[in-house]
């Protein structure tokens, strides 16, 4: 194979007498002269190097310490420094051999390399320590004990399934015979408290974890392959405090779970998209210069000015695991809040009127919900079907122009629960109520209706800004750290946020914003009183409520329709907790709320809070 290096000259025209011929060195073993012409001027000539590439390993399998390795890529150019750093170390390489697309060298026997762990090669600087070339290529150091002679295979890059310690700071251990080791550029300091948002009187001001009681939010896919899940930070993002303070989950125990869930991420994530957010402007310009290096370019940017945050969506090349490529930025850069750009999905089937009726709400009440701001995250809504028209109702579309809207069923059917005109069939819960609803939803490739983490946190910080009291998101999908902390600015400063528990069944992984401490989570029940068939378990569940044959507004025909799912269970814990607020005295909260609803719930399966049913089959009533 060839490997060719572009050479750009640029002239830079200056005045004086005529200069001596010049030599410009192309490569290690050419060169070339340029004589000036008699009749102009001399030419200072500068070259713009391209900064090199590894594209993987040729070892297909792990490697000793003393062992050799072998860096595939092109542009090495003449011979720096190889690095071995992640996992908090940074150690050169011994230098074998050097050529412009291979470097042989060989893993020094250091106490700090450990067995069975992951580490990247990055080539620096030997003047500087800095970083010249991409550091998202890994490789594993052999188990203890294990003597594995690699293999040779230039086309195989390294599938990399070992433990993942938890993100930190390279700590570059340099001797006066060695070359000064890398060191990365300051990552910006984590996004401060929102000014303009006052925490609940309620809230804990030292904890997010527990807002609404104990909680223990264990999930069976701790992570997705070699993503792993991140811990909620103990702190709010602010000038304190690590974005990932504890140490990451270990990944499944076998290959099959590994596989699964590689898939299960892939299928639920936007692709060659990274997302970060930042305190201000200064800092997310200040990301795009240090995520520059690792082939990361800024794809667009906006400030979310109730939240007090900056939120950047940065374009990855297609050839880059995405996966992996969110580790090694994390574990660089420990302050950065960086994820992937989750997908989340609808939670509602399309499938009576004694819903109302199991929870004890009035059947007709047309004063209910009078002075309540109540939010929703969901579809576009028909608002000329005889449930919404003349209803006070806001909309707002948190996707561009030009981008497939889905249709308007699921969305309307959850409106109509909520605030539903009064006197008709589908008189809603709340129907004296305004309703300011973030349509987020798009009809991808004409087989998907689904969101992105994105999108959710544009249309939480539009719901903070008309200041709603509870924000109902009948959605899910996977675990988010941005979308997390968006999630946790809106309770601290007192708003209530309900979500659907999940429709993937019993046996299935956590399903978030629902999983998401502080999150009120809500499973779906038959008119029976029994779960619904595909319902999501797990302590994470808060309540029950009708979600199994719910008759609500058909978007498409203008008349009603029965629908299922934890979707439409949603909106009578959301219209529950916001009347039980309604009703409390001025120096209560959410808290307060959520615990009249635990105790007055009608307890189903194992007595007491259980993970099919939470607490029971909420009791309310619009007073």
């Amino acid at each position: 194979m060839h490997h060719f290096n572009s050479i750009i000259f640029l002239f830079i025209i200056t005045t004086g007498v005529l200069a001596a011929p010049t030599t410009l060195q192309l490569a290690p073993t050419t060169s070339v002269t340029l004589t000036p012409s008699l009749t102009t001027t001399p030419l200072t000539t500068q070259i713009a190097v391209l900064p090199p590439v590894i594209s993987g390993y040729a070892q297909t399998s792990c490697i000793n310490t003393g062992g050799s390795v072998t860096i595939l890529g092109s542009n090495f150019g003449s011979q720096k420094s190889a690095n071995l750093g992640g996992s908090g170390i940074n150690v050169p390489l011994s230098i074998n051999s050097w050529s412009s697309n291979q470097i042989m060298a060989t893993i020094p026997s250091n106490p700090s390399i450990k067995a069975g762990q992951w580490y990247y090669i990055g080539i620096s600087d030997p003047k500087t320590g800095n970083w010249l070339s991409n550091i998202d290529k890994n490789i594993t150091i052999c188990a203890a004990a294990t003597v594995i002679t690699p293999t040779i295979n230039p086309s195989v890059k390294l599938l990399v399934t070992t433990p993942l310690a938890s993100p930190a700071t390279l700590t570059p251990t340099p001797t006066p015979t060695t070359p000064a080791a890398p060191t990365t550029p300051p990552a910006p300091t984590a996004p401060p408290p929102a000014s303009d948002v006052t925490p609940s009187r309620t809230a804990p001001t030292d904890s997010y974890g527990g807002y609404y009681g104990d909680s223990d939010n264990t999930s069976d896919w701790s992570n997705y392959g070699n993503y792993a899940e991140p811990s909620t930070p103990s702190v709010l993002p602010g000038s304190q405090g690590s974005l990932m303070d504890r140490a990451l989950p270990a990944p499944p125990p076998n290959l099959a779970a590994i596989q699964k869930q590689q898939k299960f991420l892939r299928e639920h994530t936007e692709p060659e998209e990274l997302v970060v957010v930042s305190a201000d402007m200064a800092q997310a310009q200040q990301l795009a210069q240090i995520l520059g290096p690792y082939g990361l370019s800024p794809k667009r940017r906006k400030p979310l000015k109730n939240l007090g945050l900056v939120i950047s969506v940065f374009r990855v090349p297609p050839d880059v695991d995405l996966q992996q490529m969110t580790l090694n930025v994390r574990e660089a850069n420990p302050q950065m809040w960086v994820d992937l750009n989750h997908r989340y999905q609808l939670l509602g089937d399309k499938s009576s009127r004694t819903a109302k009726d199991q929870i004890a709400w009035p059947a007709q009440d047309n004063d209910c919900g009078k002075g309540v701001r109540i939010g929703m995250i969901d579809t576009d809504l028909n608002l000329e079907h005889p449930a919404l028209k003349g209803q006070s109702i806001t909309s707002q579309s948190m996707i561009s122009a030009g981008i497939n809207r889905p249709t308007t069923d699921h969305g309307t059917a959850v409106a109509s629960l909520l605030i539903g005109k009064p006197g008709s069939d589908f008189s809603g819960l709340l129907p004296k109520a305004q309703l300011f609803n973030a349509a987020v939803f798009r009809a991808r490739d004409n087989k998907h209706t689904d969101t992105t983490a994105e999108w959710i946190i544009s249309a939480i910080d539009w719901l903070l800004q008309q200041k709603v009291q509870t924000i109902n998101m009948s959605l899910g999908g996977p675990r988010n750290l941005l979308l997390d902390v968006a999630i946790q600015r809106s309770i601290q400063s007192g708003v209530i946020v309900v979500a659907a528990a999940g429709n993937s069944g019993a046996s299935s992984p956590p399903v978030y914003p629902a999983a998401q401490p502080g999150v009120i989570a809500v499973t779906a029940v038959d008119s029976r009183m029994k779960l619904y068939r595909d319902a999501a378990a797990g302590d994470y569940i808060s309540f029950a409520a009708p979600g199994v044959d719910v008759w609500s507004a058909d978007a498409q025909n203008g008349n009603g329709k029965y629908f299922s799912g934890t979707s439409f269970a949603t909106p009578f814990v959301s219209a529950a907790m916001a009347t039980q607020m309604a009703q409390l005295n001025k120096n209560a909260g959410p808290r307060d709320a959520y615990t009249t609803l635990e105790k007055n719930a009608k307890d189903l399966g194992t007595p007491g809070k259980d993970k099919q049913f939470g607490w029971g089959l909420i009791q309310s009533q619009c007073k």
